[in-house]
Parts: structure tokens; sequence; C-alpha cells
């Protein structure tokens, strides 16, 4: 798959309503990777990001990471089959959520996340796993 142009791919993420709402954010996107910020949304009187927030950008995160390796003339995205996410410790003011696809199969994607603070200290660890539909080739 030919991976978008970075920053038009931040604008068309960031610029998502349900993004925003949230505080996900952007940041890098590579074959098999992509990672996303996660903070309290401007004018938000939380100080601490929310766990809703963090499942969201994780299950986002599955989903890219996984079209990442998808070649769209044979093969198309089918949906999330699982995602477990367990917490270390409570979320502080940013996370940074990175899934990175640690196996690659003809009709399935493995994906690990791992989700930090800006420090890099863990505050969950995770896996997902993506169904992937082999097509008619174009």
């Amino acid at each position: 798959m030919a991976l978008p142009p970075l920053e038009p791919w931040r604008r068309g993420f960031d610029g998502q309503p349900l993004h925003r709402l949230l505080g996900i954010r952007a940041d890098e996107i590579g074959e098999g990777y992509v990672q996303f910020l996660v903070a309290p949304p401007a004018g938000s009187v939380e100080r601490t990001v929310s766990t809703l927030a963090i499942t969201t950008a994780v299950d986002l995160a599955v989903v890219m990471a996984t079209g990442t390796t998808v070649d769209h003339r044979r093969e198309s995205m089918n949906g999330t089959a699982e995602i477990n996410l367990t917490y270390a410790r409570e979320p502080g003011e940013e996370a940074v959520v990175r899934a990175t696809v640690q196996h690659r199969g003809p009709a399935l994607a493995v994906v690990e996340v791992r989700v930090t603070d800006a420090a890099g200290a863990a505050i969950a660890f995770g896996r997902g796993t993506y169904s992937i539909r082999r097509g008619a080739e174009r």
C-alpha cells in the first residue's frame, strides 16, 4: 500500500469531530505501524486522558496499522476480529498510542499495541487482530 503523505494525513485525521472531541491526534504512520497522541481536548476541565479516548485510539491504531499492509488491488479490510487492552496504571496528562503489525497472514493481521506516557512509562499493553479479505485481482 502507498502510504499517505504525513502532513495531509495528520490534518485529515485531526479534523474529524470524534478525534477532536476525544483529544486524539495523528503523530506518525509508516508501513506496519501508526502512532497517535492523546490528551484532554483544548478547553477541557479534565486533567488526565480518559480511558475511553485511549481505547478508541487503540482501535483506530489497529485498523490503520493493518491498513498500511493491505494491497487494496487484491485485498480489502474486513473488520476488527478482537482487541484486548490491559491497563498497568492510570493515564496522566498525555498518552502515546503505538500499534505495530507483528504478523501478517493472508487473512489476519496481529497487531501489538503499547500505550505510554510522554516519558515512555507504560500505561497499557494490548493486542488486536484484524481480518483481511482476499478479493479478485483488479
